[in-house]
C-alpha cells in the first residue's frame, strides 16, 4: 500500500505505562502522553475472542504515521477518545519513512 503525507490528517496521542508510587507507597500505573503524532486511522476487519465462556469481539485498526524509531509495542496510542494497544510496529517497504501500527482496542479499566 502506498502512502503519502496528504493522508495523515488526524491526530492522536502516543503514551507510556508508568510506574510511579504515591504518598502511601503505593505503586500506581498510568498513562503518560509521550508525544502528539499525525496519522491515518483505518479501520480493519476484527475477530472474536472466546474469554469465560463469552465471545467478545476485538475491534481491530490500523494506524499509519510518519517513521519515529522510537516507537515500540510498549506504548499506547490514544486515537478519537479511545485507547488502542500497539501489537506491532512495521517500517512500511524499510524505508524509514513510514509506520504501521497494528492495533486493538484497550479494556475499559485495563492501562494496557
Amino acid at each position: 500500500m502506498r502512502y503519502s503525507a496528504s493522508h495523515l490528517r488526524e491526530r492522536a496521542t502516543l503514551k507510556k505505562v508508568t510506574t510511579t508510587v504515591n504518598d502511601d507507597f503505593e505503586e500506581v500505573t498510568e498513562l503518560q502522553a509521550v508525544a502528539q503524532v499525525w496519522g491515518e486511522y483505518i479501520p480493519q476487519a476484527g475477530r472474536e475472542a472466546m474469554r469465560a465462556e463469552q465471545v467478545t469481539p476485538e475491534p481491530r485498526a490500523l494506524w499509519v504515521m510518519r517513521y519515529r524509531d522510537w516507537v515500540t509495542e510498549h506504548h499506547v496510542i490514544e486515537i478519537r477518545g479511545q485507547t488502542y494497544v500497539i501489537h506491532s510496529v512495521v517500517d512500511v517497504g524499510g524505508r524509514r519513512r513510514y509506520l504501521e501500527l497494528v492495533l486493538t482496542k484497550a479494556l475499559e479499566g485495563v492501562a494496557a
